[in-house]
Formats: structure tokens, C-alpha cells, sequence
């Protein structure tokens, strides 16, 4: 696991900005521009950690925070390892369509840690929640706010739509 962070710099721009509250303005700017996808995307991912870290924070056991990624450049956002070494891996995308190249890093993940990793999540901010090939967990973004117990555990296989969801 390494961690890490890119240098901040300022620079004049004439590109919308992407707000929070700002939903239509937003998807105008994401799908006018691949440059604001990507910000979009670092944006949530941002956010979606930050969410998820104070959740962790509630935790009496100690939790080791990271991110993982290799020398080939597959990635996983955020890496919570417990005290016991068993690993929960989450990765965060801003499209509401998760591909088999979304997978990627979780695989890589699995195949170093083996059964130490005990959960992998993504996050999207499409609507659907389901399980894919049985040990990965697709949830909608907006889970991290559901009540515990409130419907949380995604389907056991795809949808019968998972062509909408371009899972390999």
C-alpha cells in the first residue's frame, strides 16, 4: 500500500467548475468535457473516502488506512486494513456503469492478499446494488448513508439487466 498525494497548483481556466449542489450544471460539464470527467472523478472519489473514513473512525478497533496500487498503474481508492490483518479494499467510480476494466485493481488486490482480503466494494453513482462474480460488492454511492440494516445487501447474481451495467 502506498500513499500519497499530487502537488497542488493554480491555473487559470476557462472550464465550468464542477459544485456540489450543482447537479445540472454538472452533468453538462462532464459530458462536454473528458477533462472534467476526470476531475469529477477525483472529486468523488475525495469525497466518497472522506465519508467512509469517518465512518471508520467510529470503530473501536484501530484501522490502517492506504490505497493500493501497482507499478502498472491498477488501483484501488482506499485500502482499510484492521488489526488482525483481514482487509476491506473500496473503489470509487463516477460513472452509473461499471465495466470489466473497473475491476481491475480489486483483482490485482485479491491476488496478492488472497483471503485476507474479506470485502471488496465499488461505489458507483448509478442505482443499481448487486453482486459480481461473488466477492465483489457494486453498491450506488448513496449507501454509505443508508440506515444499517436497510436493504443493504445487494442480489446474489447480476441483474437480469446487467448488459446496462457492461459487466465482463
Amino acid at each position: 500500500m502506498a500513499t500519497g498525494h499530487g502537488n497542488c497548483g493554480s491555473r487559470v481556466s476557462e472550464a465550468r467548475k464542477i459544485l456540489p449542489g450543482n447537479a445540472e450544471n454538472n452533468q453538462r460539464t462532464v459530458e462536454a468535457s473528458p477533462t472534467a470527467l476526470t476531475e469529477y472523478g477525483h472529486l468523488l472519489e475525495t469525497f466518497a473516502v472522506g465519508e467512509i473514513l469517518k465512518q471508520a473512525s467510529w470503530s473501536d478497533a484501530p484501522v490502517a488506512v492506504g490505497h493500493f496500487r501497482t507499478e502498472a498503474g491498477e488501483e484501488v481508492d482506499l485500502v482499510l486494513e484492521r488489526d488482525d490483518g483481514q482487509v476491506i479494499a473500496v473503489e470509487v467510480k463516477a460513472g452509473s456503469r461499471i465495466s470489466g476494466e473497473d475491476f481491475r485493481g480489486l483483482r490485482q488486490l485479491k491476488e496478492r492478499l488472497g483471503s485476507r482480503l474479506e470485502d471488496a466494494i465499488i461505489l458507483h453513482t448509478g442505482e443499481h446494488a448487486y453482486m459480481h462474480d461473488d466477492w465483489i460488492t457494486v453498491l450506488p454511492l448513496d449507501r454509505l448513508w443508508a440506515e444499517a440494516g436497510s436493504n443493504r445487501q445487494p442480489r446474489s447474481q447480476e441483474p437480469a439487466h446487467a448488459a446496462d451495467h457492461e459487466c465482463c
